[in-house]
């Protein structure tokens, strides 16, 4: 009974708990307490506290302040192709630029330098970039995901994974749509929630008729509202 209510709160000990922990003291031992009931547990204890400090103190102070920055000036640091990752084996120089599998149909120049900026501006100009009205995936990526948070399942279902080894859309056009209808709108998500709550297709019920199991049943062609698990924070 002592070991079950001993770690409680004293708010909550009730009167009979608290006189049974003044009957036996010793079950409610500290690390402070501990020497008036077993010495030579408490002197292993400062002994090996002792131990502990001392590892502790043969750890080498940081005199150095771990951040990323931005070089300045005229003359920026190459950027090398490391062999097989090892920083310590720099090979080539390289440019920047986008990978090549994503402006495979683009000409995108990244200048390594930008005069007009303090800094090189090389992310600036690969931001801007991934925001154009032409950038084959970004917009598509985000409406997919937000569609999926609302409808249970992606129009592409592989959400994280728009490649090769990913699923198919399942409604192309629909995702070109809605990405095209998303960066008119000045890739604002609060439209981009508001169209797809006031679609047809959201505000469906969610009850299933034999005839649609039949020919849909996964409810791909979302002839119903899917069934979803609602997380934590929708509950509250």
């Amino acid at each position: 009974m002592l070991i079950g209510f001993m770690f409680e709160k004293i708010m909550y000990i009730s009167a009979e708990q608290k006189q049974l922990l003044k009957d036996h003291p010793s079950v409610n031992v500290t690390a402070g307490s501990l020497y008036l009931y077993d010495k030579k547990a408490a002197d292993d204890l400062k002994k090996f506290a002792d131990k502990a400090k001392e590892i502790r103190n043969t750890k080498p102070v940081e005199q150095f302040v771990r951040a990323t920055w931005e070089p300045t000036g005229k003359e920026l640091p190459t950027t090398r192709l490391f062999q097989r990752g090892d920083y310590e084996q720099p090979k080539q120089a390289l440019e920047p630029a986008v990978l090549a599998i994503l402006s495979k149909d683009q000409s995108v120049t990244i200048s390594p330098k930008n005069p007009q900026l303090a800094s090189s501006g090389r992310r600036l100009a690969y931001a801007n970039w991934l925001t154009t009205r032409e950038h084959p995936l970004l917009a598509r990526v985000i409406v997919n995901r937000v569609w999926k948070q609302h409808m249970g399942r992606g129009i592409v279902e592989t959400a994280g994974d728009f490649g090769f080894l990913g699923t198919r859309p399942t409604h192309p056009q629909l995702l070109d749509w809605l990405a095209t209808e998303f960066v008119r709108q000045g890739w604002s998500l609060k439209e981009l929630h508001k169209l797809i709550v006031t679609s047809t297709a959201y505000r469906q019920s969610s009850l299933r008729r034999p005839g649609l199991d039949v020919v849909d049943r996964d409810n791909q062609r979302y002839g119903r509202m899917s069934i979803k698990r609602l997380d934590a924070e929708a509950l509250r």
